[in-house]
């Protein structure tokens, strides 16, 4: 089940070199596919070195990819996002999809699944178990956006009026012109309105 506020989260589990070794949130995103009905399938534990859920979850088992034989391990269950497309096509990811207006113009909106999206601590509350999403939307100013940038390694930037964050375990996303979308970090030509939502505790991570 997801984490509930003052619960313990994890239990201890053997990591062994059959299990699958990720090196970015991608990575490990395309372990699992989902078919019609919305059903995910996948290794139950995996582990990933690098990213924003390693970093996410202050991971330092960058050996785990090396690892010669059973290791005890912790591993914690996350969840994952999926995202829909204007012609259904499903996709999952597992930190971020952000949808980018040209130098983060207003109107550039993220949902996260955890908090970091690269060197930024985007939704300082965002947790990758809580069975939801951190919807982001910027509709900040140019000079506000250059105040931001400063605070978002440290989550400070938050709480500002043209910065709203809600929790949501489905939301729709428009994608307005000239806008990218970067799902996992990585770029992907996806038209909108994008629906995303989360699958709960669908896999856990080896830390």
């Amino acid at each position: 089940m997801t984490i509930e506020r003052g619960s313990d989260w994890g239990r201890r589990a053997t990591f062994d070199p059959t299990l699958p070794v990720v090196g970015s949130d991608a990575e490990f995103a395309a372990l699992f596919e989902i078919d019609g009905t919305g059903t995910v399938t996948g290794p139950e534990l995996a582990a990933v070195t690098m990213g924003d859920l390693s970093r996410t979850l202050g991971s330092s088992r960058q050996d785990l990819s090396i690892i010669q034989g059973p290791t005890a391990v912790t591993a914690l269950p996350i969840d994952l996002g999926v995202i829909t497309d204007a012609r259904g096509d499903r996709q999952l990811f597992v930190a971020s999809v952000v949808v980018r207006r040209p130098l983060w113009g207003a109107g550039s909106t993220v949902a996260c699944n955890v908090p970091f999206v690269g060197d930024w601590n985007l939704a300082p509350r965002a947790h990758p178990n809580d069975g939801a999403l951190d919807i982001v939307v910027s509709e900040l100013s140019f000079g506000d956006r250059m105040k931001a940038r400063s605070r978002l390694p440290t989550g400070s930037h938050v709480p500002h009026p043209d910065l709203r964050i809600r929790r949501a375990a489905a939301a729709s996303i428009d994608v307005p012109a000239r806008a990218r979308v970067f799902v996992d970090g990585v770029s992907r030509p996806l038209s909108g309105p994008l629906q995303v939502t989360v699958v709960p505790d669908a896999t856990a991570v080896a830390v």
